[in-house]
């Protein structure tokens, strides 16, 4: 089985594997044929009995229509053909010979051509030409025994030309290598049936059970076995190489430049700096101590070539002196060398001729060092030198054995293998078996932790120290103290690879990087809500399951991964394990699921329903293709985990799941500190606040949630009247932005704003809130009116709205009622597709009206996404905190309206229902088939909605926020084209998630806050700039107006023309926008003139294509 692997090493190590689940199961090349029956020493071969068997190992069918032979014989598979989960299809050269041998047809015959009685390629490729699977066979050495020529005996059995066909052992193993195949003595092979040989996992389906035998035709009945292994193992370099030293890097600076400090070199009084690609101690002389670096390919340990470094130390201090080189990741501000996955660091020195050393003191010795940046809190630093704060973060040494004298030479290559790991027991002898040891002297204070975290490697030094002061009888050491030398140094590089646990949730909480947790089922999503006290022990938490609704034979929920998990390594090695209790379980058994890439691995788990505690522990390895697909399961890039309840009767049913994850972790469960300097700015002329915050110091990894309020913070951070401005805003970023609204008119708001840190564990700290709040002007948009239109009628024509004054929210290309207008794919302008949305509730129903533009109204057979059609999301409760991951049920329903032509259903209920002929539904569609535009409107009764899946009924309250997200399908031209939505947040997965739907108000009022237009009165005249100026097609003009009155508002070009009268009515007092759309314009300068009772004045702007 052919493989595609790349692997680096930059700061992390990238293994992608991709595996076909239609495999080449079993070859015969060169088939055996007694000449004399019953005679064995008289034989033949014959051409027409070879034949290729393929075996489909996951589970789901796969279409094979197509497909073709690249290498090897020639033949494409005809369209139609179909391989079913856990069958065999046979391809032979002649069906006579074939039933004649086997009893059976074959499944399909090739072109022409025959398999090479010495070995080939057999290459099979899909319809793209992509290559699915290979295996390059021979007729020699671990392709089964030699042949000996004769005929097949128990001692000497062959395949080639004495019977037994090639079969593969386990479809675990890569059918590339030959020792993944073999024989079995005396048989012709075993077509449609499990191999003679094998000694793998019998095959069954992720619905417990199955059956092997042929493809589309012949074949047995047998078991067959599971590819379990097949989304991955471990190809990597066990022993990745940060730096052969073959050559001079690239980057002239991947040695530091030190121009700074005591990197000058000697600083005596009339000496001048020395900067180079080395650091000396400040006291040391301009000749005396230096390294300088050359590369060779005369000497090396292997590779290419090796560093030379020349060097010289001088004992100018009491202690010694010493010289170095030194590296630095390329990314000054966040870039960081992960060794974490690995437990050594090694690299290789020779000194072909003996250290000279003017005092005799044996006293230079070889350091490695590493420079952990984890606790500094500005991780930059100069690569010059110049002015870095934190030049070596936590410093940690790393000895080699023994000192280099003037006695002493390598005549061989010295390997040095330091532990990563950090003993600090000051004895700086013991690296080799200890690690490495932490100085005094750098990363002191409340930045240190005194811990050598491997995940945040900054840089490396090797260092030629001399340690005079130790080594000398006197103790002391004097400037004439000065060693020389040089050294080859090869190899740099990471040993003993380690497994890397994963954890979803540790009993307290679950990390960072698992996000929020999603959850889906049909009708009603399942949710995972952490339960307080309610783990394994009071002092430890679990995550309750309630489980949604079983329409579709599956409800689940889990973890969306960011940043993917890179789990190619422990695929093969580890495994996964939780704890659960649940009291009633009515399904089958439940389901775990991984993603990643286009592939999805299950393992089927049965469940124990005593309410007692039990621990489930599943090898990686074991996982198995499933959720209808067979391949491209990438380990390097696991991206979901989840729970799935497979079955019926379990809707509404919880179970407890604590302690998930995978390999042997340890847990950090200290809480954050807060976050710093929480802050907001308002964005003038935005209708937007930019909240901001400092990151808490000597956190990696961690995530900041913002909340805002009307009110100050008091009590717990989820209070249910603290809107969710953003959560898992990544370290660095450091901002997040808050767009306000306030039902109908624009009107200054004050807010407050917190900050909370989730670290990388999952440990969140105290809330960080601002005491004093930002003011800011709001953006008034329409709301669902507490009056129903007078007389309303569904019949196409929304006058009874405009008459009863319901004003409607707008969505389209240039603008909407939030001021981002949000497309999916392609819509043109406003012409090509706009809405007006009207919304009215009372208290027994739900109104709603769409007056729709577009300019070629379409609906055609196909799916109905795809035509003109308009769909409504709604949540009826009041939405304050966090929205909806999940469409949810009960006291808080989310309900997917879609009107279509004629008919109207409603989604996101147990079962779909159709609406277009209840009797507590009125709806008319006035859209008819090659003609421009459409009106719909709908009501229908609040009790019976609520009644199709036991949900509470809304009773519309004034001041409720609702959330809501209209989409309107354009379809132009005999295809779709694209959707016009609402919400900026909304990438055509509103379907999926309330978590980007958008949201209005019920009434006059946000809460208890009064918001109305008469309560905003101006009190004198103006004309404000327009904004944006100049602007490209649309601007937004704002006046106001001291007194009620008729009023005009109009366009003119340079020469004085009229060319638009944007406003001609009455207008009430008070603050008013008009949003000019210029598209049809000409590049140009323009006026706006505004005349209301005695006020005339006029701006410029200018129009920029």
């Amino acid at each position: 089985m052919k493989k595609t692997l790349t692997f680096c090493f930059i700061s992390l190590l990238t293994v992608s594997l991709s595996f076909s689940q239609v495999v080449i199961n079993e070859i015969m090349y060169n088939p055996y044929y007694e000449t004399t029956p019953g005679d064995p020493n008289t034989y033949d071969t014959n051409d027409d009995g070879e034949w290729i068997e393929f075996f489909n190992a996951g589970q789901s069918a796969v279409d094979m229509s197509n497909w073709a032979f690249t290498d090897g014989i020639e033949f494409t598979f005809p369209s139609g053909t179909s391989l079913e989960a856990g069958k065999y299809l046979i391809v032979a050269r002649s069906t006579e010979r074939f039933k004649a041998d086997n009893g059976f047809d074959p499944d399909l015959i090739w072109t022409s051509g025959a398999l090479s009685n010495s070995g080939e390629m057999l290459k099979v490729s899909d319809a793209s030409g992509a290559t699915v699977d290979e295996v390059e066979y021979d007729d020699r050495g671990d392709w089964g025994n030699n042949s000996s020529g004769t005929p097949p005996t128990a001692a000497g059995p062959s395949s080639d030309g004495l019977g037994p066909s090639l079969e593969l052992k386990d479809f675990a193993l890569d059918n590339a290598l030959a020792a993944s195949w073999g024989i079995v003595t005396g048989k012709k092979g075993t077509p449609g049936a499990v191999n003679g040989n094998f000694s793998g996992t019998p095959w069954t389906s992720t619905g417990g059970g199955g059956t092997g035998g042929g493809g589309t035709g012949g074949g047995g009945t047998t078991t067959g076995p599971v590819r379990t292994v097949a989304a991955g193992s471990w190809n990597g370099n066990n022993a990745p190489m940060i730096n052969s030293l073959d050559d001079a890097p690239a980057d002239t600076n991947y040695w530091q430049y030190f121009g700074w400090g005591v990197g000058a070199g000697y600083n005596g009084e009339g000496q001048d700096k020395l900067p180079g690609h080395y650091e000396v101690q400040g006291s040391a002389g301009p000749d005396t101590s230096y390294a300088n670096i050359s590369y060779v390919t005369d000497v090396k340990s292997e590779g290419t070539g090796s560093m030379k470094v020349d060097f010289a130390v001088q004992g100018s201090e009491s202690w010694g002196g010493y010289a170095k080189i030194q590296h630095m990741h390329p990314d000054t501000a966040k870039g960081f060398y992960d060794f974490s996955k690995y437990d050594t660091i090694s690299f290789q020195y020779h000194i072909p001729e003996p250290v000279k050393d003017t005092k005799n003191f044996s006293a230079v010795k070889i350091r490695f060092n590493l420079m952990d940046f984890k606790e500094v809190a500005n991780p930059d630093y100069e690569r010059d030198g110049s002015g870095a704060e934190h030049p070596l973060g936590e410093f940690f040494y790393g000895f080699t054995p023994g000192r280099l004298s003037h006695e002493q030479g390598t005549s061989d290559w010295v390997t040095i293998d330091i532990p990563l790991k950090n003993t600090n027991d000051g004895n700086y002898e013991t690296s080799l078996t200890n690690g490495f040891n932490k100085t005094g002297w750098t990363g002191t204070g409340d930045e240190a932790n005194g811990v050598l975290d491997t995940k945040y490697i900054k840089g490396f030094n090797i260092e030629f120290s001399g340690d005079w002061g130790q080594a000398s009888p006197s103790g002391n050491s004097d400037r004439s103290t000065i060693a020389t030398g040089t050294v080859y140094i090869d190899n740099i590089t990471l040993k003993g690879r380690k497994t890397t646990p994963f954890v979803y949730f540790n009993g307290k909480a679950s990390p960072a990087d698992m996000g929020s947790p999603f959850g889906w089922g049909a009708g009603s999503a399942s949710t995972l809500e952490v339960v307080q006290g309610a783990g394994t022990s009071s002092e430890t938490n679990a995550l309750k399951w309630t489980m949604g609704g079983d329409g579709w034979g599956a409800t689940g929920a889990g973890w969306n991964i960011n940043p993917y998990h890179d789990m190619s390594y422990e695929w093969m090695k580890d495994s996964v394990q939780f704890m659960y209790k649940t009291a009633k379980y009515s399904g089958n058994n439940i389901r775990l699921q991984y993603e990643a890439g286009s592939g999805k691995l299950v393992k089927e788990v049965d469940i124990t329903a005593d309410d007692k505690w039990h621990t489930v522990k599943i090898a990686l390895k074991d996982f198995v293709y499933g959720d209808n697909t067979t391949s491209g399961f990438d380990t390097t890039q696991v991206k979901v985990f989840q729970f799935i309840a497979q079955g019926s009767g379990y809707e509404g049913e919880t179970m407890l799941i604590t302690d998930a994850w995978t390999g042997t972790p340890s847990f950090d469960f200290v809480s954050p500190a807060i976050a710093q300097n929480v802050d907001a700015i308002p964005g003038i002329g935005s209708y937007t606040n930019a909240v901001v915050w400092d990151d808490v110091v000597g956190e990696f990894g961690e995530v900041y949630d913002v909340y805002g309020s009307r009110d100050p913070f008091t009590g717990n951070i989820r209070h249910q009247n603290w809107d969710v401005i953003a959560l898992g805003v990544s370290e660095g970023v450091q901002e997040a932005y808050h767009d306000l609204t306030v039902p109908l008119s624009d009107r200054p708001a004050d807010w407050y704003y917190a900050v909370v840190v989730t670290d990388a564990a999952g440990n969140r700290s105290l809330p960080a809130v601002m005491t004093s709040p930002v003011s800011n002007i709001a953006r008034g948009i329409p709301t669902i009116s507490l009056t129903a239109p007078a007389g309303f009628k569904a019949d196409g024509d929304i006058s009874e709205w405009k008459s009863s004054g319901i004003i409607p929210l707008f969505m389209g290309v240039s603008t909407n009622s939030f001021g981002t207008p949000k497309v999916i794919n392609t819509v043109d302008n406003d012409d090509d597709a706009s809405v007006n949305v009207y919304l009215a509730a009372d208290s027994g129903r739900l109104y709603v009206a769409a007056d729709i533009t577009d300019d070629d109204f379409n609906i055609e057979a196909g799916n109905w996404w795809e035509q003109d059609a308009f769909e409504l999301f709604m949540g009826l409760y009041d939405q304050r905190g966090a929205k909806h991951a999940t469409a949810q049920r009960g006291s808080e329903p989310d309900y997917k309206f879609v009107f279509l032509g004629d008919t109207a259903f409603v989604e996101f209920t147990s079962p779909s229902l159709g609406l277009s002929h209840r009797s507590y539904v009125d709806y008319a569609n006035s859209g008819v088939n090659g003609s421009p535009n459409a009106v719909i409107e709908f009501s229908i009764h609040l009790d019976s909605l609520a009644a199709m899946n036991d949900d509470s009924v809304f009773v519309p309250t004034e001041g409720m926020r609702i959330a809501f997200e209209p989409t309107w399908h354009d379809r132009d031209a005999g295809s779709w084209q694209g959707n016009v939505a609402m919400s900026k947040l909304n990438n055509d997965n509103a379907y999926q998630t309330p978590s980007v739907w958008s949201h209005t108000y019920v009434g006059r009022k946000d809460g208890d806050i009064l918001s109305t237009e008469e309560d905003i009165v101006a009190s004198s005249f103006a004309l404000e700039r327009n904004y944006p100026n100049p602007f490209n097609p649309t601007t937004t003009i704002e006046y106001s107006l001291g007194l009620a009155g008729p009023t005009k508002l109009m366009i003119y070009d340079v020469l004085g023309r009229e060319l638009v009268k944007l406003v001609d009515e009455f207008r009430p007092a008070g603050t008013h926008k008009v949003v000019w759309n210029a598209s049809s314009m000409p590049s140009g300068v323009y006026f706006y003139r505004l005349e209301s009772s005695n006020f005339v004045r006029t701006q410029k702007m200018i129009l920029m294509k």
